[in-house]
């Protein structure tokens, strides 16, 4: 779901966000997204107050690009928690995820940010047609999210996270 520039929803120098330019028809959105997934049914109970104040909020704060899709109705989960079956959750990865996980909180911290920020920051920072659509259901969850577009990560930094394990996590069975 797209909002477009928004005219009803002036926004203020503080939360205007950064907009990027998608496409050949040059849409503009903000360069974060929310992912409302996790608002639905589909993946349990939800808090339909929370939900509303939550992308009231991110219409405040300049979000545009909505993510409202929900997942395929025939799916169906076993009892188990599924990330038991998938290789980078394996005893195996646990070294490789923990060194990318320092990695990123090494980063953070120099920037006084949460790790979840740096790797939004991480990906602005690979091209302005990218925008990020985290999930969020939570209010805290989103401005931490939005604030992430404010982060500049140096050369330095970004060479620090490219260094980073990301292709040997899949190579595990994958």
């Amino acid at each position: 779901m797209f909002f477009g520039d928004m005219t009803n929803n002036p926004q203020t120098a503080e939360t205007a966000l950064p907009r990027r330019v998608l496409g050949l028809n040059h849409l503009s959105v903000g360069s974060i997204g929310l992912g409302c997934m996790t608002m639905t049914w589909a993946y349990g109970s939800r808090d339909r107050a929370e939900s509303i104040a939550t992308i009231r909020r991110a219409m405040e704060l300049g979000v545009t690009l909505f993510d409202t899709a929900d997942i395929e109705r025939s799916t169906s989960f076993p009892k188990e928690d599924f990330r038991s079956i998938l290789p980078r959750f394996r005893v195996e990865a646990l070294s490789t995820n923990l060194r990318i996980v320092d990695g990123i909180k090494a980063v953070a911290s120099r920037h006084q940010a949460a790790p979840a920020q740096i790797a939004l920051a991480w990906v602005l920072a690979q091209g302005e047609q990218i925008v990020p659509i985290p999930g969020s259901s939570k209010r805290s969850h989103l401005e931490q999210s939005v604030e992430a577009a404010s982060i500049r990560l140096t050369s330095e930094d970004l060479a620090e996270l490219d260094a980073l394990p990301h292709r040997s996590v899949r190579a595990i069975n994958w």
